[in-house]
């Protein structure tokens, strides 16, 4: 693959966060074979290659991708994963986004050639997630949570994720593994996963804006 670095300086200093932004970054694509797109990757400090959001452009033959940070990417050709899932349409909202979670590792689908697109997401499966996105580093050996056999698809994940402080007990002896994930739940859980990854997460927003705000739980505001 090929790797660019993306950089912009500001007088002497260098900028690499984006202020809460995004920048769309075009690059060539490089040799890309029929049968074959080209995706960008995200190399990050710790060697990991992390799978950009974007789109290959066969007709120019580039790479156009979404990005809140500049910094080395590396350019792939991969061969094309094209109705993996025989539940999500081609022409789906969320097609590109199914196919980059799929591509990327994160997520499986719900049979070999379903994804249920519509199906909730749970405690297990959210962990599973990060701990896949993290590339499947081990945990503890046992957090004890009652519900959680240690032959279970999730037990590293909850494991890791528990041993981490990513993603607490529902109470203290049980994590959950099949409940459904609120949006508070989550908002906690990916700024606990921001932190652990090293991620600056002091921001702070004013909540009153929204008319529930009263609603929101306290483990999850800040």
């Amino acid at each position: 693959g090929t790797v660019v670095e993306v950089g912009i300086t500001a007088g002497s200093q260098s900028v690499t966060r984006l202020g809460g932004g995004t920048a769309a970054i075009t690059v060539p694509a490089g040799t890309v074979k029929s049968g074959q797109t080209a995706r960008v990757y995200y190399l990050n400090s710790r060697g990991q290659l992390i799978l950009m959001p974007g789109s290959y452009d066969a007709e120019d033959n580039t790479v156009t991708y979404s990005t809140p940070h500049l910094s080395k990417y590396v350019v792939l050709t991969q061969n094309k994963q094209t109705g993996s899932f025989k539940d999500v349409a081609s022409t789906a909202w969320c097609a590109d986004a199914v196919e980059f979670a799929s591509v990327s590792g994160l997520f499986q689908g719900t049979s070999t050639t379903t994804f249920s697109p519509n199906a909730s997401m749970t405690r297990a499966m959210l962990v599973s997630v990060l701990w896949r996105m993290e590339g499947k580093p081990a945990g503890a050996k046992s957090v004890n949570f009652s519900d959680v056999t240690a032959d279970a698809w999730y037990a590293d994940a909850v494991n890791w994720a528990a041993a981490n402080g990513i993603v607490g007990g529902y109470t203290a002896e049980t994590f959950g593994p099949s409940k459904q994930v609120t949006r508070q739940q989550l908002a906690a859980i990916l700024a606990r996963f921001a932190k652990y990854c090293g991620y600056d997460v002091s921001g702070t927003a004013d909540l009153g804006k929204f008319t529930d705000q009263a609603q929101i739980g306290s483990f999850a505001k800040a």
